[in-house]
């Protein structure tokens, strides 16, 4: 086991994630490093980018594959790296959607 598996596992450890929840982790981040055929700490923002838009546009992942994928490499990044990419700091829309629900006025109520 290399020394940045072994710190993310730590990492999860501290953060209470169960066994499977680490198990799925370790594969996302694992099938980002067989992707590119390098370590992940050696990776840029652009080619985590690149590859998470690859999931999801040319893969087609499901959205919870994608999901699992997303967040297994934003813990490895910003929890166990440090690092401070816009990826993972930038809230993202993918269909930006107005609510057609419109929040009822105040209503008066009767003091008891």
């Amino acid at each position: 086991m290399n020394d940045l598996r072994r710190r993310m596992i730590r990492d999860m450890n501290l953060a209470g994630f169960t066994a499977g929840t680490q198990r799925s982790y370790i594969h996302g981040v694992r099938q980002l490093a067989k992707h590119y055929m390098l370590p992940p700490d050696q990776l840029t923002e652009k080619q985590v980018e690149d590859y998470v838009f690859y999931l999801r546009e040319e893969k087609k992942v499901a959205k919870g594959t994608f999901q699992e994928y997303f967040y297994a490499i934003r813990f490895l990044y910003v929890n166990t790296l440090n690092y401070d990419w816009a990826l993972f700091t930038k809230k993202k829309y993918a269909n930006p959607v107005r609510s057609v629900c419109r929040m009822p006025a105040a209503v008066p109520t009767a003091a008891l």
